[in-house]
């Protein structure tokens, strides 16, 4: 069978190069080794500049189309792909509070309509391509239905210059790029937002400090970990809960489709037509049902999460210590934090493939009003822990009193293995002066033989 990624795109001789593109096939592309060696020394450099200015030289493609030059006016087919770019360093740093950055390619490649995945030309990041319709007036809006799945999904930020159908990729390659010859086209197209009739007197107060985004990622995050057997109550259950929140000027009414987006991205094609039809419903009723019920956000239940040591890596994240084990936790996942760790949000804990380790029979609620930690606290970091010394010192007495104890045994052992050489060698000693004495004595025996003529 014929891969979908063996079709026609247009190549330019390098960014800043729009006239004059060759057509190349995408999959010989993407299978190329021909300029490893320029990316290889790209990947080698820590300067950023000096690497976006090698990048700039790199041949390119159109990923999503042919081209007779490089604008979007200038299209001549769409491909039937939009690529993704997945970059740890957005412009807004939300990617950096990715801890296991390192397991997206493998995570996003269990995705159906996944046809490609590998390395970037730095090596840092990710880009990939899905199939969509070929359908150059709705490029951008499919752009936009994957950058909401992306982003209310797994809290990934994707580049968004791919929404442009003229949006360029680098020559790179990937040893072990992910390839999906029969992957699946994306369908979803992002719909004007539907504002359902609420309250007038409740209105959504969208200044929140990036609380309602949080509380709406937790809504999505508990329908899309349903369990087999509980997703359809599951989704009626949140869906009767996002109702009350929004009429209750919690969330926005967009809540709505974001929860339908998010099923249809994650179900649209395992379940039958039928069977989405009813999910849908069952959201949809669960909200109006909702409506009716205005309610204040649960308490956030968080977990316990001890660490040896903590940073302020950046706006977005600390990063901690166990052990040898560096994780880099989200701060607004972060209510709480002590000299020796910190409470972290259960939900985001349990979501992640790679979480740090958290005490489970340790943990505390917080309001929803509760604001979440973006620095570390002066007095209570490790390097200036001053409050409530009492229970470290007792702890440190403690383990320098343990550490005695073990001393003092180990003089003991010592002392006793000693004596018992000393005892051996005494014993020795009792058995080479017989000994001596009978070899002597042999002597003696042996001349008064002689003498006497025995």
């Amino acid at each position: 069978m014929k891969s979908i990624l063996d079709i026609e795109v247009s190549c330019f001789e390098n960014y800043n190069t729009p006239s004059k593109p060759k057509t190349v096939n995408l999959l010989g592309w993407l299978n190329s080794t021909k300029y490893k060696k320029r990316v290889d020394f790209i990947r080698s450099q820590d300067d950023k500049g000096k690497m976006y200015e090698l990048k700039a030289k790199l041949p390119c493609i159109t990923p999503s189309g042919l081209f007779t030059y490089r604008s979007q006016n200038k299209l001549v087919k769409h491909s039937g792909f939009i690529q993704i770019d997945l970059d740890p360093e957005t412009k807004t740093k939300m990617n950096l509070e990715i801890s296991n950055w390192d397991d997206l390619k493998p995570e996003l490649s269990k995705l159906s309509q996944i046809a490609y995945l590998g390395l970037s030309a730095s090596g840092r990041g990710f880009w990939g391509l899905i199939p969509i319709p070929p359908e150059p007036e709705n490029h951008k809006d499919y752009f936009e239905s994957l950058f909401d799945i992306f982003l209310n999904t797994w809290g990934i930020e994707l580049d968004d210059k791919p929404k442009s159908i003229a949006s360029l990729r680098g020559y790179s390659y990937d040893l072990n790029g992910y390839f999906n010859h029969e992957a699946k086209q994306f369908t979803i197209l992002k719909k004007p937002v539907t504002v359902p009739e609420i309250n007038p007197e409740s209105k959504f107060v969208s200044n929140r400090g990036g609380k309602s985004q949080r509380l709406e990622s937790w809504i999505l995050s508990r329908i899309s970990q349903a369990m087999p057997g509980d997703r359809h109550g599951t989704r009626l259950k949140y869906a009767r809960l996002a109702g009350g929140l929004i009429v209750g000027g919690y969330l926005p009414p967009s809540l709505e489709e974001s929860i339908i987006s998010n099923y249809l991205a994650q179900y649209g094609s395992i379940d039958p037509e039928a069977v989405q039809k009813k999910e849908i419903k069952a959201i949809r009723d669960g909200i109006k049902d909702g409506f009716k019920y205005p309610v204040d956000p649960p308490p956030i239940k968080c977990l316990f999460v001890p660490f040896s040591n903590i940073e302020d890596y950046s706006k977005k994240a600390f990063k901690i210590w166990q052990g040898k084990d560096i994780f880099y936790i989200p701060k607004s996942t972060v209510y709480e934090v002590m000299g020796i760790g910190f409470y972290v949000t259960e939900f985001y804990l349990k979501a992640e493939s790679k979480s740090p380790q958290y005490q489970g029979d340790a943990w505390k609620e917080f309001n929803y009003d509760t604001g979440f930690v973006s620095q570390i606290p002066k007095s209570k970091t490790l390097n200036n822990y001053s409050y409530d010394k009492s229970n470290e010192y007792r702890r440190i007495e403690e383990k320098i009193e343990s550490t005695r104890y073990k001393i003092r045994k180990v003089i003991q052992d010592i002392r006793r293995e000693n004596k018992r050489e000393s005892s051996l060698k005494d014993k020795i000693r009792d058995c080479e002066i017989p000994s001596r004495a009978i070899l002597k004595n042999k002597e003696l025996l042996k001349k008064y033989r002689a003498i006497n003529g025995y």
